[in-house]
């Protein structure tokens, strides 16, 4: 019996080494196969034949550890190698490659899907993209309109020659505001500007033109002084806003929060200034409720000035507008003459 076990051990070495050698040979059969993996041959112990169980520590031994004999050698895994292979330069232009992970999906005859990371596909009868076992090569289709369809998978074609692909131009929408007082042109021209135009038309000097923005109002300078008054207790936050002749108003100023006891009040001095010198003569002041975050209209007093908010002038329900353009903006400046 024991000799029968030492030759069925050694039998089962043969046999992982005939399959490894197997696996080798199928690589190297496989090294001009476009898309091929190569495989290894994972090896596991068969385990144990075990002869005498092993005896724990006592006060008198140390203990003896187990006698086993291994019962050989079988291939646990073929595992193959997906690293990413040398993408070859080809003279086919339907030919494909995927660089990194993935694969290409093909359908074979019975609707079955495949995948393979072979690319090598050439265009069939029917002007679709097949590779070399004549499968077909599955990716998202378009309508009639162009789009691309990704809701499902369909056989890809490449429609050459047909008379499909274009289409000739059909109808043009052209909208815009024509003003009756210009003059009718009498021949085409192209107005140069930084982005269209020819060296025939010069370009317009601009460098006197200038765009200015409305100034924000510096909320910094103002100051408070909490004392008595009728307020009810609670934080307040104050905005401001710069105001012109005409009644248009600035971007509101960041907030700025005052807190006052029972009967409190807040004297707010040094009010935002118009720092244009004078186009802005008017500041806005918006507040909260005690502890509120909904700013709305107070009252107006002059820029630089004060203004002591002691409870008597109520809160008026109109809320700041704080929809004043922020941010880059570009613009596009003509040039005509008068007339």
């Amino acid at each position: 019996m024991g000799l029968q076990s030492a030759l069925t051990t050694a039998l089962t070495g043969l046999s992982a080494a005939e399959t490894q050698i197997d696996v080798i040979g199928n690589n190297l059969a496989n090294s001009q196969t476009v898309g091929f993996k190569s495989s290894d041959a994972v090896f596991a112990t068969q385990f144990l034949q075990t002869l005498s169980l092993g005896a724990g520590p006592s006060a008198n031994n140390g203990g003896t550890n187990p006698r086993q004999i291994g019962l050989g050698v079988q291939v646990a895994e073929i595992a193959a190698n997906h690293n990413q292979g040398t993408i070859e330069i080809s003279s086919s232009s339907s030919d494909l490659a995927i660089q990194g992970d993935g694969f290409f999906q093909v359908e074979a005859a019975d609707g079955e899907k495949l995948y393979t990371r072979n690319g090598i596909f050439k265009l069939n009868s029917d002007a679709e993209l097949v590779n070399a076992t004549g499968q077909r090569l599955l990716g998202y289709g378009i309508d009639e309109q162009f789009r691309l369809q990704t809701d499902s998978l369909v056989p890809l074609s490449v429609p050459l020659g047909t008379k499909t692909v274009a289409k000739a131009t059909e109808n043009v929408t052209f909208e815009g505001t024509l003003t009756p007082e210009g003059e009718v042109a009498s021949a085409g021209q192209v107005i140069e500007s930084l982005h269209l135009g020819d060296s025939q038309v010069p370009r317009p000097d601009a460098s006197g033109i200038s765009v200015e923005t409305s100034p924000i109002a510096d909320h910094t300078t103002v100051s408070g002084a909490v004392g008595a008054g009728s307020l009810p207790a609670g934080t307040y936050q104050y905005k401001f806003a710069l105001v012109d002749a005409s009644g248009n108003e600035t971007k509101p100023s960041a907030a700025r929060s005052f807190t006052v006891g029972t009967n409190g009040n807040v004297n707010l001095s040094n009010l935002p200034q118009d720092p244009l010198g004078g186009d802005f003569p008017t500041v806005n002041i918006y507040r909260t409720g005690p502890n509120g975050t909904e700013f709305e209209f107070l009252a107006s007093a002059a820029a630089g000035g004060t203004f002591n908010d002691d409870g008597s002038t109520a809160l008026s329900g109109t809320a700041i507008d704080e929809d004043t353009l922020t941010g880059n903006y570009t613009y596009m400046v003509t040039y005509y003459s008068a007339g």
